[in-house]
């Protein structure tokens, strides 16, 4: 029924839009309740299908609806789902985003409905998407790329706030970030939240986590055999991880979905001028090539 039935509802896009270099289009309705039905509902898969497309050179097209802001947005916003969930809550911490997101201070200026799919209709669409920009009162703003179904984070941007940040040199985070044991708990983060956690890392830390457990209630000078097993073990985690520095204020972090296939997990942080204190940075992190093809992203 999907593959009879998804094209001719959902996706009666222009002709030119599909043969031709354009790749957005705005539809007055997308009826998001039919495609919900077909819809992939693994995390995980729908990232790895979206991977192997990539991988096999398929193009992807990009529709759009705009929304009216209503309860239903609001509600979502201000949600473990939404605003207070753990990683824009580690962004809080860390002093990238100002804590007045949580207030009134911010408001929502645009709400779309953005939708990703291929030539290949019979397969479904990839992803089913809201977009939301929020404007702080100084002309700052904060957008979200999430899932509309699941409310996975696949883009976070900031841009222009003009409210005092941290007390040190983002510049100097980045660095920090980089060359110390951040950069790889940033990795391994990006590996859990997106569900491309190998089934081996995942034994490996099992194991690793055990073997601490067991040195600690053992007297390791008697025998030196635990630590060298979880060294051992240690050395073969360290050897799953990849990451780019791009630049002095972008990382790259390669999310695996199968043998030489992945994504690219982005953590931009670039320092805005400094006047009098450092004002929070333009911070730019989440699936480079999903939110790439979002224009308000790219």
């Amino acid at each position: 029924m999907a593959a009879i039935f998804l094209p001719q509802i959902i996706f009666q896009v222009e002709d030119e839009i599909l043969c031709s270099d354009t790749t957005l289009g705005k539809r007055e309705s997308i009826n998001v309740e039919s495609l919900s039905t077909a819809y992939e509902k693994s995390l995980a898969e729908r990232m790895r299908n979206f991977a192997y497309g990539l991988a096999d050179n398929k193009k992807y097209y990009v529709t759009f609806q705009d929304l009216e802001v209503n309860e239903e947005l609001t509600k979502f916003l201000y949600s473990d789902a939404g605003l207070y969930q753990a990683w824009i809550q580690d962004f809080v911490y860390y002093n990238l985003i100002p804590v007045m997101i949580w207030e009134s201070y911010y408001s929502v200026v645009t709400w779309k409905q953005y939708v990703i799919y291929s030539d290949h209709f019979e397969e479904g669409v990839n992803f089913i998407l809201w977009y939301i920009e929020m404007q702080d009162e100084d002309g700052g703003t904060l957008k979200l790329l999430t899932d509309a179904e699941d409310n996975t984070l696949y883009g976070i941007k900031t841009e222009g706030s003009s409210l005092g940040g941290g007390t040190y040199s983002y510049k100097e985070y980045m660095e920090i970030l980089k060359y110390g044991e951040g950069v790889y708990e940033a990795w391994e983060f990006f590996l859990s939240y997106y569900e491309a956690m190998p089934d081996d890392m995942e034994n490996i830390n099992l194991w690793a986590e055990k073997m601490v457990d067991a040195m600690n209630e053992t007297d390791v000078s008697a025998s030196m055999e635990p630590e060298r097993m979880y060294e051992e073990k240690e050395a073969e985690r360290r050897n799953l991880f990849t990451f780019r520095n791009e630049a002095e204020d972008r990382i790259s972090f390669q999310i695996p979905y199968g043998e030489d296939t992945t994504l690219d997990a982005v953590l931009y942080i670039e320092e805005q001028d400094r006047v009098k204190e450092f004002l929070f940075p333009d911070v730019t992190a989440g699936i480079r090539q999903i939110y790439e093809l979002i224009p308000e992203f790219a």
